[in-house]
């Protein structure tokens, strides 16, 4: 498997736990130098554009910082909603993600730099901690991550996020649609779930009688 094709498989530029729309926002929370903002963790602009570069750089073709921003806010809502669960990550299970998602040589790019692979391994935190949330000891397992995916939808609204102005708007679900990043925006394992279960809640809300 190819770099730009093990990328494809891990990463995703918007799903159903939040995507960038080009709207403009808000930037009260936030300060000079700060990219987005969630619930108590800051990214900032000079870091997104460290990772935009190091992805950029490992499989030879535009990773641009709202791509990372995309990547790295849905994560950090994950982890957050996980640690409101009680739910925890170890080495081993990062590790596990890790070769899930990306063969060897792919992976040896990515964590040329430290940058880099800091990256690689929250997505893969990410994606066990959907997993574990689902009941389930693998990202494998397609039940557990959409049940854990469901947990994440349920619980991502109560996550705060406040994105810079010079970069648009974060929306909730129902944002899935509204911007993808292209030749990333194929859904990796945890984000397809999330789409999934994102639209079977849309398809029955719409399916309730109005009052």
């Amino acid at each position: 498997m190819s770099t730009k094709n093990a990328l494809r498989k891990a990463l995703v530029a918007a799903t159903a736990a939040g995507a960038l729309v080009i709207l403009g926002g808000c930037a009260e929370g936030t300060h000079p130098g700060a990219a987005v903002v969630v619930g108590d963790r800051e990214f900032s602009v000079s870091h997104i554009e460290d990772v935009a570069t190091a992805v950029s750089t490992a499989i030879g073709q535009t990773f641009a910082p709202r791509d990372a921003i995309s990547q790295l806010t849905r994560d950090e809502i994950i982890q957050q909603v996980a640690a409101k669960k009680g739910v925890q990550v170890t080495p081993a299970d990062v590790a596990a993600a890790k070769k899930e998602y990306f063969d060897p040589a792919s992976l040896s790019k990515l964590e040329t730099s430290e940058v880099g692979r800091q990256f690689v391994e929250k997505i893969a935190a990410a994606a066990f901690a959907v997993a574990k949330l689902g009941g389930g000891t693998s990202v494998g397992d397609r039940n557990a991550m959409g049940a854990g995916s469901q947990v994440v939808l349920a619980e991502a609204d109560s996550v705060k996020v406040v994105l810079s102005p010079r970069y648009g708007k974060w929306e909730l679900a129902g944002g899935i649609d509204k911007w993808s990043s292209g030749s990333l925006s194929a859904l990796s394992p945890q984000s397809k779930a999330i789409e999934d279960a994102a639209k079977d809640k849309e398809r029955a809300e719409q399916q309730q009688p109005q009052g």
